[in-house]
């Protein structure tokens, strides 16, 4: 309240020094609080986006951490009207497929009613019920291979059809890789289940069916890897202990967010990586990417004059390419060990790996391939935006 309203009526005749001290000290006090009140607003607007700040870190750190929000809690509906949908529309999600127009009839059967048909009755059609049910059955078949001989003595047989794997069908053997794989079922419960459908078969046959004969899905494996790194930008990769055929070993996955692979080796040396990326090729290629990169690792001068720059294959087996090695006089384990990776790096190059790749890994030096200085952290320069 200003000084000029104080409610107390003093002439200037009338006011005492202890008067005057007064006044003044109200006068003060009156300032120190419009003061205050002003800084109260000021906190209090500062405290509003501080809090509203808050909750936008905690709703940003908790997408981050894949954790539930706060539930949604709608009010009670109990006591509130039943509300009316729009004329003509119907509610959301209430729309039911027909089931009718993708059902397929493998067999129709005729039911006649169990009662006694009084006399003067007349048929008035039929009412379609549909089922649906699996069939799981055994079906052998025999098969008579013709045989002649012909005027010279010579034998001709009928073959068996491609499709069949030894004395077992397709479906068989699809049905026994499909329980076992997508369905985790183990192999004593296979067979089991195979000699519950009267299929005569043992222990052994049904491993066999697992294990044998599987270059067709080997080959899809290959077709995979190549046709993802064909395509891609970047991969993520690494590598983990594994045990393969009672023995220790290593598992290397490849892959991004189109593909993945997988392959079982006995290392996981930077060779071991470089003949994963070729695929299923066996050729060594000293190209411009194979010299770059012994350049990158000081290979000697000595051997490296000896080099051809070239995308023909020099080798295309392991001991080829070390008979090769040999003729040039390389000999050494260091030099033998670069410049075979080279040779690996320049065959998975040409056969689609791109020499611009970026490979995202642990850090594990098995994986930088395209590091040229061994001192550096990451295979590509990381900008930071500060804010």
């Amino acid at each position: 309240m200003p000084l000029k309203d104080f409610p107390i009526n003093i002439s200037a005749n009338e006011r005492t020094p202890l008067v005057e001290c007064l006044l003044k000290i109200i006068a003060e006090q009156q300032e120190t609080i419009k003061e205050q009140r002003s800084t109260i607003k000021k906190l209090e607007t500062k405290l509003s986006a501080l809090e509203q700040k808050v909750g936008n870190l905690e709703e940003n750190l908790k997408q981050a951490k894949k954790l539930k929000g706060k539930p949604k809690i709608r009010p009670s509906t109990l006591n509130q009207g039943e509300k009316s949908n729009a004329e003509g529309q119907k509610r959301a999600g209430s729309d039911k497929r027909s089931k009718k127009d993708s059902f397929v009839v493998d067999e129709e059967r005729i039911i006649e009613p169990e009662e006694t048909l009084p006399e003067g009755s007349k048929f008035n059609g039929y009412r379609v019920f549909d089922i649906q049910d699996l069939l799981l059955e055994r079906h052998n078949i025999r098969l008579f291979l013709a045989e002649y001989v012909t005027p010279e003595n010579q034998t001709i047989v009928g073959k068996v059809p491609s499709e069949y794997q030894g004395h077992f069908g397709a479906t068989l053997s699809g049905f026994v890789l499909y329980q076992n794989h997508q369905c985790r079922v183990p192999q004593p419960l296979i067979l089991e289940e195979l000699r519950e459908f009267g299929i005569d078969i043992s222990a052994g046959q049904v491993n066999r069916l697992l294990i044998e004969n599987k270059a067709s899905f080997h080959q899809e494996q290959s077709e995979v890897l190549a046709a993802g790194l064909s395509g891609a930008v970047y991969i993520h990769t690494g590598d983990t202990g594994a045990r393969h055929q009672g023995q220790n070993g290593y598992c290397t996955v490849i892959g991004n967010d189109l593909f993945a692979y997988f392959k079982s080796t006995a290392s996981k040396s930077r060779n071991n990586f470089l003949r994963i990326l070729r695929g299923a090729h066996s050729d060594y290629v000293l190209n411009a990417a194979a010299h770059q990169y012994l350049k990158a690792h000081s290979f000697p001068n000595l051997h490296f004059a000896k080099l051809p720059l070239s995308s023909a294959s020099l080798a295309d087996t392991d001991e080829a390419w070390g008979q090769y090695l040999e003729g040039l006089e390389i000999k050494s384990f260091n030099a033998v060990k670069l410049v075979s990776e080279a040779a690996l790096l320049g065959s998975a190059i040409e056969h689609g790996l791109s020499p611009d790749l970026v490979i995202l890994s642990d850090g594990a030096r098995q994986f930088a391939i395209f590091q040229v200085n061994p001192s550096q952290i990451s295979l590509l320069p990381v900008t930071i935006n500060k804010t």
